[in-house]
C-alpha cells in the first residue's frame, strides 16, 4: 500500500468519524435516519437550537434551525428533526412550552387523530404556551391586589384604634368601667322589684287565664250551635236578598207593560193625549184658541176702559170690541 493511498485513506476514516461525532455531539442518531419539518410562529419565546423536541415526556428530535420567514411577515421558520421511524397525523400540532420552572423550553408535540402522516419537509401547525412565569404572574396578581386592599384596611383599622385609644378616650372608657357596677345593681334591684311584682299579681293572672280557658271551652262546646245559627243567617238572608230582587224585577215588568199600553192607546188615537197627536183639527183649533186668547190679553192690557167702565153721572156708550170679538 503506497504512502498516498495510506494518507487518503486516513482522511476519509477521519472525516467519517467527524461527521458521526459531531451528529453525537447535537445529540443525533448516528445510525438513524431523520425526517426533517418545520412550524411558524409570532413568537418563539425563548426557545433555542439544539432543544429537544418531546412527545409523550421522551425526546423524539431536536430543533434544528431557526429564522425569519421570507416574506417579511414577522414570522419565526423553526426547523426540527424527528426519528423517520415515528408516524406523525398530519393535524399535529407543535407546541413551544416550558420544560421546568427555570424556564426552559422545548417543543411538544400534540398529536392529532388525522388517519393521513406527514413526509419529510411538511409544515407543522406551530403554537405558543405561556410559560410558567406568566402563569404564575397572572395566578398571583389577583392575590396581590385582594393583599393589597387587605392591608389598606388593616392600615384603616389601626388608625381608627388609635384615634379611639388616645388620652380622653381612655379616661372616658376608665369612667364607663367604673359605672358598670352600679348599672349592675340596679338591674339587680330592677328585676328583684319585677320579680315581687309578678309573684303579687300571679293570682289575679291565674284568674284571667281561667277566664280565657272557660270562655274557650264555652265556645268549643257551642261551637256546633253556631255554626248552624251562621247557617240559617246565611240563608235567610240568601232568601231576603232573592225575594227583594224578583218582587223588584216583577214591578219593573208591570210598569213596563202598563207604558206600553198607554203607548199603543197615545199612537192609536185613544185619549185625550192621543187625540192632540192624532186629529190635526183641534190641534190647529187650539192654536188659534191660543193665539186669540194672547190677543185679549194685550188689548185688555192696553185699552182696560174698553171692557170695564163706571160712572157717578152718566154711563158713555161702550165702544165696539176689537174685530174677530163678539
Amino acid at each position: 500500500m503506497t504512502r498516498e493511498l495510506k494518507v487518503g485513506l486516513f482522511g476519509a476514516l477521519a472525516l467519517v468519524f467527524f461527521v458521526f461525532g459531531f451528529n453525537f455531539l447535537k445529540g443525533r442518531k448516528v445510525f438513524s435516519r431523520q425526517n426533517e419539518y418545520t412550524a411558524e410562529y409570532l413568537s418563539i419565546d425563548g426557545l433555542l437550537e439544539k432543544n429537544s423536541v418531546m412527545l409523550n415526556g421522551l425526546s423524539v428530535g431536536m430543533v434544528e434551525n431557526m429564522e425569519f420567514k421570507a416574506d417579511n411577515s414577522g414570522k419565526i421558520v423553526v426547523t426540527f428533526s424527528i426519528d423517520n421511524t415515528l408516524n406523525i397525523p398530519n393535524n399535529t400540532k407543535a407546541l413551544i412550552t416550558s420544560s421546568d420552572i427555570m424556564g426552559n423550553k422545548v417543543m411538544e408535540l400534540k398529536l392529532g387523530d388525522a388517519t393521513t402522516y406527514l413526509k419529510d419537509g411538511d409544515v407543522l401547525l406551530g403554537e405558543t404556551q405561556s410559560n410558567l412565569t406568566n402563569v404564575m404572574r397572572e395566578e398571583i396578581a389577583p392575590i396581590k391586589m385582594k393583599f393589597e386592599e387587605i392591608m389598606g384596611s388593616v392600615d384603616s383599622v389601626l388608625i381608627i384604634v388609635r384615634t379611639i385609644f388616645n388620652k380622653n378616650n381612655l379616661s372616658n372608657l376608665d369612667k364607663s368601667f367604673n359605672t358598670i357596677p352600679m348599672t349592675l345593681n340596679n338591674l339587680n334591684g330592677t328585676s328583684t322589684d319585677i320579680q315581687a311584682l309578678v309573684k303579687m299579681q300571679t293570682t289575679h293572672i291565674d284568674q284571667i287565664l281561667a277566664n280565657i280557658e272557660n270562655v274557650t271551652k264555652n265556645l268549643k262546646d257551642n261551637n256546633l250551635k253556631i255554626n248552624t245559627i251562621l247557617t240559617n243567617a246565611e240563608t235567610a238572608t240568601d232568601k231576603l236578598s232573592k225575594l227583594e230582587i224578583q218582587n223588584t224585577i216583577n214591578q219593573a215588568n208591570e210598569s213596563i207593560a202598563q207604558l206600553k199600553l198607554v203607548v199603543e192607546k197615545v199612537n192609536q188615537g185613544q185619549g185625550t193625549l192621543g187625540m192632540l197627536l192624532t186629529d190635526k183639527a183641534l190641534y190647529n183649533n187650539l192654536e188659534k184658541t191660543s193665539k186669540d186668547l194672547d190677543a185679549l190679553m194685550i188689548d185688555l192690557k192696553e185699552n182696560p176702559k174698553n171692557y170695564v167702565h163706571f160712572s157717578v153721572f152718566n154711563r158713555k156708550e161702550k165702544k165696539p170690541l176689537p174685530t174677530g170679538y163678539k
